[in-house]
């Protein structure tokens, strides 16, 4: 019997794991500019489909995106939206040049985008209206192709 109930608490402390990674992950999402708005972009887009990727220079998950980018080919449809001024910006990239693989975006205010954590990713259609939007960890989940 006490089996039975250890066995059942292990199962529902899983579950609760499980669920409030899922809510957290919901929540970041929930966070930032709303699907059907325009992104305050001041760049003319060229792609029926542009991603907006919101990132920051101190963001762990971001050094990963960062990472994997370099390996990457030019990606003219992509945009690392950072968070920092133009000049922390500027001087992150000039230590990583292979971000200048995507479009580099620094004009804009986290206060514009909505949000306090990153990454959270945008697509845009070439109108600049939000279509999709998803928190991210790696490149892979945004189908660049």
């Amino acid at each position: 019997m006490l089996y039975v109930i250890a066995i059942l608490l292990m199962l529902i402390l899983a579950v609760l794991l499980l669920m409030n990674s899922k809510i957290n992950q919901t929540r970041r999402e929930m966070t930032g500019l709303p699907i059907s708005t325009k992104f305050p972009i001041q760049q003319k887009l060229k792609y029926d489909r542009n991603v907006m990727i919101i990132v920051s220079t101190n963001c762990v998950v971001c050094q990963r995106i960062f990472k994997s980018l370099k390996h990457q080919p030019q990606r003219d449809a992509l945009y690392l939206v950072f968070k920092e001024d133009a000049k922390t910006v500027q001087k992150f990239v000039d230590q990583h040049p292979h971000l200048r693989k995507a479009h580099v975006v620094s004009d804009i205010s986290p206060q514009q985008l909505f949000i306090q954590a990153t990454p959270l990713a945008y697509t845009v259609n070439q109108s600049g209206i939000i279509v999709k939007k998803q928190a991210v960890v790696s490149l892979k989940e945004l189908n660049l192709s």
